[in-house]
């Protein structure tokens, strides 16, 4: 029979560096859809949700200006992907219980590419 104290001092171990490895929740959820209409137009949504476990934990979003931190958020997915490579339009902007939503309207129209690489999503 092996001995009890050091199966439990190892199971402690690796216990502790699972709890240890896993970082605090993040605070939101970002969301990103788009859609191309039959004219080239293109479109997109970018949802932020804030997290209730990051809340429960106490987490609060502390930022000074939250408007352009999403702002910031969202010229990041757009640059990282590539859809709205002249800039956007702010057509709706829509906050409620947790949810922001900006639904957007890019100034470039969509090559035979951004069909391709940006199905429409709805």
């Amino acid at each position: 029979m092996p001995p009890v104290k050091p199966v439990i001092i190892l199971f402690a171990t690796a216990l502790l560096a699972a709890c240890a490895s896993s970082g605090p929740a993040t605070p939101f959820e970002d969301s990103f859809s788009t859609e191309v209409s039959a004219d080239g137009t293109k479109f997109f949504t970018f949802t932020r949700r804030i997290n209730k476990d990051a809340k429960i934990q106490g987490h609060r979003l502390r930022e000074k200006d939250p408007d352009t931190a999403l702002k910031k958020s969202i010229q990041g997915k757009l640059d990282s992907s590539g859809y709205c490579r002249d800039g956007y339009l702010t057509l709706e902007h829509y906050e409620a219980n947790g949810i922001t939503r900006i639904r957007g309207e890019c100034r470039d129209g969509a090559s035979d590419n951004d069909r391709t690489l940006f199905p429409n999503q709805r």
